[in-house]
């Protein structure tokens, strides 16, 4: 919901909930391996490995559109979000970012926020891995840490949009990140079942250019992005 207090201030807040139930039943058939020969046994055997979860989320955010003078816009506020599913994790995040419009036809802006991005919930378990051990189904590696966490990143970006005639427009942007818990995906073995990961930390930066033109009768656009993602030290998954 929004409220216009006067022409100086806008103010914003709002909320978001979700339940999800997450169910996973693994029934599989495998041979076994004689750990200390390595021998291969003749008869399967039946694996069940069955997985429930309820996943929660909440999230609650406030925020400010202030315009102190007619050709500045300044947005401030916060977020605060909440999730339980695999692992519990909270985050405060704040937000500020400025819109000035320098010249007629030319606008600047710059911002920086936090973000709080919740891993996805298919995942697959420690417990369901090691159920496998002995067999001719055994993971290459059966032990670690599988508590998959919330990414976190902190982001700053400025850019400019330029009008060069009536109805075309230029953008540029920049931008960095740098991150924790920076989330990816492997793949496991030769299959094509992917699982989350975390990596502890990472940078991002990149630049985005923009070409849009738009009349009564046409729009077009074209966009070119550059970006670079690193990351270091897997810590779960």
């Amino acid at each position: 919901t929004n409220y216009k207090l006067n022409a100086q201030h806008t103010f914003g807040a709002g909320f978001y909930l979700s339940g999800e139930t997450v169910e996973s039943d693994d029934h599989a058939l495998t041979f076994p391996v004689n750990p200390g020969t390595g021998a291969i046994g003749t008869t399967p055997i039946r694996v069940v490995d069955d997985n429930h979860q309820i996943v929660w989320l909440l999230g609650f955010y406030l925020q400010d559109e202030w315009r102190p003078v007619h050709n500045l816009t300044i947005n401030a506020g916060v977020r605060w979000d909440w999730m339980s599913a695999f692992t519990t994790a909270n985050q405060v995040s704040p937000r500020l970012g400025a819109e000035y419009e320098m010249i007629p036809g030319t606008t600047l802006h710059a911002g920086y926020a936090r973000y709080f991005k919740i891993p996805p919930f298919d995942q697959v378990a420690l417990g369901t891995v090691q159920s496998f051990a002995n067999t001719t189904n055994a993971a290459p590696v059966n032990s670690g840490n599988d508590k998959i966490e919330a990414e976190t990143d902190d982001y700053f970006d400025s850019g400019i949009r330029q009008r060069l005639f009536d109805h075309l427009n230029l953008g540029l942007d920049g931008f960095y990140k740098f991150g924790r818990h920076q989330l990816d995906l492997s793949q496991l073995g030769s299959s094509v079942v992917t699982a989350p990961l975390n990596y502890r930390r990472s940078r991002a930066w990149g630049s985005d250019f923009s070409l849009a033109y738009q009349d009564e009768k046409l729009t077009a656009y074209f966009n070119f992005s550059y970006a670079v993602l690193q990351a270091q030290y897997i810590s779960a998954g």
